[in-house]
């Protein structure tokens, strides 16, 4: 079976909290799969967007669980998928 790396994109409720964001994610991914990297992406008026790339085994009910874990993040308004590939 392989493996699958997935782009996600967290917009934050408020300007200032993608810091806390970030932080929150390697826990709300433990036991779903594997954070590999971390970046903040200026949207506008202040607004950061946090983009993480996780890699985690390919089943269809990780990537439902891993969207679901990440919308749970306190101060998260949004999150978007921007790119899955298999690897």
């Amino acid at each position: 079976m392989g493996k699958t790396l997935a782009v996600y994109k967290l917009m934050p409720e408020e300007p200032g909290m993608e810091k806390g964001i970030a932080e929150a994610i390697a826990e709300a991914m433990k036991g779903l799969g594997e954070v590999r990297e971390t970046k903040f992406e200026a949207i506008a008026f202040g607004l950061v967007a946090v983009k993480v790339a996780i890699l985690f085994p390919e089943k269809q009910e990780d990537l439902e669980k891993t969207e679901a874990n990440l919308r749970a993040i306190p101060n998260v308004a949004d999150v978007t998928m921007e790119t899955m590939t298999l690897l």
